[in-house]
């Protein structure tokens, strides 16, 4: 069995990450991480995966905040505005149809109270910190 080692010379640009595998003959471009694209639920518009919260249900029936959007489970996006999640959340069903559940309007109501406040705190923390700075 022979192994056979190929150089790579990688290109980084902005957008980009270029691979060109001299030998292969072949160049292939992928997407870097930084160019995820999501749409919040409630506005529609798309943003970078970065500007958005996402939050997830879990098998074990709870919904929650993924802010290093790393967890398991089925996830939603919504902006970091206050009427974004107002519009996200204001029929039950939307949220139930965007996250194939199905759960109490009493849940979705209370996780959008706990989101509400989660987005409160993390825009005083951020004005505090450009206030320090």
């Amino acid at each position: 069995m022979s192994l056979k080692v190929l150089a790579c010379r990688l290109t980084i640009s902005a957008e980009n990450v270029r691979i060109d595998r001299s030998g292969a003959g072949s160049e292939k471009w992928v997407r870097s991480l930084k160019d995820v694209i999501r749409t919040c639920i409630g506005c529609r518009q798309k943003f970078p995966q970065e500007v958005l919260i996402r939050f997830i249900y879990q098998r074990d029936g709870e919904l929650k905040i993924d802010s290093p959007k790393k967890l398991g489970g089925r996830g939603a996006y919504v902006c970091l505005s206050q009427n974004c999640v107002q519009i996200a959340f204001k029929s039950p069903k939307r949220i139930n149809s965007v996250l194939r559940v199905q759960l109490a309007s009493e849940i979705i109501a209370e996780f959008e109270q706990m989101l509400l406040q989660w987005i409160r705190q993390s825009v005083n923390t951020t004005e505090e910190k450009e206030g320090l700075l």
